[in-house]
């Protein structure tokens, strides 16, 4: 916009290089948007950077210095891809940490997971991807109620803190007797109660 001098004041809106340049870049972001969308339809997804646009043809049916305060602009494209199902990203990725987990662990729910993938190498000629991916999940440790509880009756509050402490994965025990004075676990199994807390 131009600020013109003369006897009566006014502004002039006129088409710019940059707004050109603007336009033709929002309408290949509109492209790739519409793609992504197609794509997550289907269970894929496109890695940043894991394609390759060329254009074909832009116009505007106003050229650059044209006073306008609006323009019209056409785009065609091709559009080189590979996509990858996010799930399957995630299963192998899953399988490989399950496999280094210790007897007595777990992982939380995959729909808690976070996953972000982005791509290492790409050769859309011979249609090959490399991925970098970022994966976090929470493993968790597993307790047999019944076993424990057979194990402790009748045991110190020192020796049930020493089992579970033991264990890397486990941060704190908190042990509760009733009443507070006892200094042993009670002798009945069934009185022994067993509550693990795991962190959001």
């Amino acid at each position: 916009v131009t600020a013109i001098d003369g006897g009566e004041s006014r502004f002039l809106s006129v088409v710019s290089n940059d707004d050109i340049t603007n336009a033709q870049q929002t309408l290949k972001n509109a492209i790739l948007e519409d793609i992504k969308q197609d794509l997550n339809a289907e269970g894929l997804v496109l890695p940043d950077g894991a394609y390759q646009i060329d254009i074909l043809s832009f116009s505007t049916d106003k050229d650059a210095g044209t006073e306008s305060v609006n323009f019209d602009a056409h785009i065609s494209a091709r559009v080189k891809l590979l996509s990858v199902s996010k799930v399957q990203v995630q299963k192998i990725v899953r399988n490989r940490i399950l496999s280094g987990l210790t007897q007595g662990e777990f992982l939380q729910d995959d729909s808690k997971d976070s996953i972000d993938i982005k791509v290492k190498n790409l050769d859309l000629e011979n249609k090959s991807l490399s991925l970098l991916v970022d994966y976090s999940t929470t493993a968790f440790f597993k307790v047999n109620q019944k076993d424990l509880n057979a194990n402790f009756a009748g045991k110190s509050v020192g020796y049930v803190q020493d089992y579970y402490l033991n264990n890397p994965q486990i941060d704190k025990v908190e042990i509760e007797l009733k009443p507070s004075w006892q200094r042993k676990l009670p002798q009945f199994s069934k009185k022994i109660f067993i509550k693990v807390i795991t962190p959001e």
